[in-house]
């Protein structure tokens, strides 16, 4: 499961040479959302950004996660967290 910590998606493109397209955060709804964010991601790689830059998840940064082993651990507690603090 993808799980953002804003609990938002995010799909875009990104990378120096803005050649990496990617969804992400679908936080358990990806069946819902891939369909959607396949076609944006082919918009967006066909050149056709405008009519998908005035939604909020298009191109939305994430908040930075640490590298191991602090992003298990954040990952791990957020799990925790999300889960209802069932240990």
């Amino acid at each position: 499961m993808d799980w953002s910590l804003n609990e938002a998606p995010s799909v875009g493109c990104t990378g120096k040479y803005n050649n990496i397209y990617y969804g992400l955060g679908y936080s358990g709804h990806g069946v819902n959302l891939s369909s959607i964010f396949g076609r944006i991601i082919a918009d967006l790689e066909a050149g056709r950004a405008a009519a998908w830059s005035h939604f909020p998840f298009v191109n939305a940064s994430f908040d930075f996660v640490p590298n191991e082993p602090f992003r298990w651990l954040a990952a791990k507690s957020a799990m925790e967290w999300y889960n209802g603090f069932r240990f």
